[in-house]
């Protein structure tokens, strides 16, 4: 039996004030209607009028709806191995060697004390090249023969001394200075 025209209005108003839930109800010929909350209670919805689920006869259970998918956590963010970060130079790029060549103090301005680069752990900071200010010279450690390593930043950052065994010699015009990473010491 279909729904008169001037009732047409009401019941779409009153359906309009009614929430879906989650579960359907079963009923004894094995049919199942969907549940609605209306004032807090579960009602459904037989030829277009309304009736409290419980109070139907047929009415055997409530029965949770299948959801259609499963949500599946995501997996946390991991970073690659090959991960740099974005201020740390890529070694032997093109970029860099023109960067190093036009303007080193900015691409190697960080103070690397106390950071680990593979087998060299950087100890203190020796000084800076009297001919070239912009290179800075750092005292390391060297973990496989426990040897001090005397190497410049951009040869650190850049990974021409890896180690003890790859070590360059330094100029003998580097001299004790400090590192002027703070603004205001110069």
């Amino acid at each position: 039996m279909g729904i008169r025209e001037g009732d047409a209005l009401p019941y779409l108003r009153l359906k309009q004030k009614m929430n879906p839930s989650d579960c359907n109800a079963v009923l004894r010929d094995g049919s199942k209607v969907e549940v609605l909350m209306y004032k807090g209670r579960p009602v459904v919805e037989i030829d277009h009028q309304f009736f409290e689920a419980a109070a139907i006869s047929g009415f055997l259970r409530y029965e949770k709806k299948p959801t259609a998918y499963q949500i599946v956590p995501e997996p946390p963010v991991q970073l690659p191995d090959n991960w740099a970060a974005k201020d740390d130079p890529i070694a032997g790029s093109e970029s860099v060697r023109i960067a190093e060549r036009w303007n080193g103090s900015q691409l190697y301005k960080r103070n690397l004390v106390r950071e680990q680069h593979g087998p060299l752990t950087i100890e203190k900071f020796i000084g800076v090249d009297q001919q070239n200010p912009y290179v800075r010279y750092y005292l390391c450690r060297c973990k496989c023969h426990n040897r001090e390593v005397r190497a410049s930043q951009s040869d650190i950052l850049m990974s021409r001394v890896t180690s003890c065994k790859n070590e360059k010699p330094i100029p003998s015009t580097v001299s004790e200075g400090r590192i002027r990473n703070i603004a205001g010491l110069f």
